[in-house]
């Protein structure tokens, strides 16, 4: 292998490492986004389908408003935990599987210069 070629795989692999510290910052942005939407979805109380029932409204209110009310409870969990799954498979992404291809990117690129 000649030294050119060392030199050219040690800049393709920096570039690499360049653009997973890319992915990474972008991701953690994501992650902060997900924490705050969780956050919010836990705090936020949504009228559920018992409250509703025992509003002092007619029948054909009830009714009118029924599937709205249980859409909107629904809707409300859903958000809720696909924003606590979403924020720990960003975590792991980010702390851990990203910064590990990285590591050891850089330890390639340190045992090829190393070598020249």
């Amino acid at each position: 292998m000649e030294i050119n070629e060392v030199t050219s795989n040690s800049e393709q692999i920096n570039e690499a490492i360049e653009s997973i510290e890319e992915i990474i910052q972008r991701l953690a942005s994501l992650h902060v986004s997900m924490q705050i939407l969780s956050t919010h979805c836990i705090t936020i109380q949504t009228l559920s389908t018992d409250e509703f029932k025992n509003l002092k409204i007619t029948e054909e209110e009830l009714w009118k408003y029924w599937d709205k009310v249980r859409n909107g409870k629904n809707l409300h969990l859903l958000t809720e935990d696909f924003a606590i799954h979403s924020s720990k498979e960003l975590s792991y992404l980010v702390y851990d599987a990203l910064e590990d291809v990285k590591e050891a990117l850089q330890n390639i690129n340190r045992v090829s210069n190393d070598i020249i």
